[in-house]
C-alpha cells in the first residue's frame, strides 16, 4: 500500500481507527481477535533481563502500512462498547481544550488598527447628515 495513491479520506479514517486501537487494552483485543487477526495484528516478546512471562504487543507496522480499511473496520466492530466509552472521554478532553483555547484567545492582546477604524467610520457616515 502506498499512501500517495490513497484517497485522503481513507488515510484519515485509518488514523482515527489507529487512535482508537492505541487506547484499547491489548489483552482485550487479543482475546476478541480471530486467528488471522491474532497472527497479523499481534506479536509476543520476552522483555530483556526480566523473569516475567511473555508480553503481547500490536504489530503497528502491519496496522499502519498493510492492513486494509475494511480489515480494520471489521476488527473494530468487536469493540463498539469500549469505543463509545473512549469517545465520551475524548469529547470531554476536546471540550476542555476548546475552553482553554477560548481563554487563551481572550488573554491575547487585541490588535486595533486606527486607520481601519477611521476608514470604517467614514464609510458608515457617507450620505448621512452630521450634526
Amino acid at each position: 500500500m502506498i499512501f500517495k495513491t490513497q484517497h485522503p479520506q481513507s488515510l484519515i479514517s485509518r488514523m482515527f481507527i489507529l487512535e482508537y486501537i492505541r487506547m484499547l487494552d491489548t489483552e482485550l483485543m487479543y482475546s476478541k481477535a480471530n486467528e488471522y487477526q491474532k497472527n497479523k495484528y499481534f506479536y509476543s516478546y520476552l522483555p530483556e533481563g526480566e523473569d516475567v512471562k511473555e508480553q503481547l504487543d500490536l504489530n503497528w507496522e502491519y496496522l499502519l502500512f498493510e492492513a486494509t480499511i475494511t480489515e480494520l473496520e471489521h476488527f473494530m466492530k468487536n469493540f463498539l462498547e469500549q469505543l463509545l466509552e473512549i469517545d465520551e472521554k475524548m469529547k470531554a478532553v476536546v471540550e476542555r481544550m476548546k475552553a482553554e483555547s477560548i481563554v487563551e484567545q481572550a488573554r491575547q492582546p487585541v490588535d486595533i488598527n486606527l486607520m481601519s477604524v477611521a476608514k470604517s467610520d467614514l464609510e458608515n457616515s457617507k450620505g448621512k447628515l452630521i450634526i
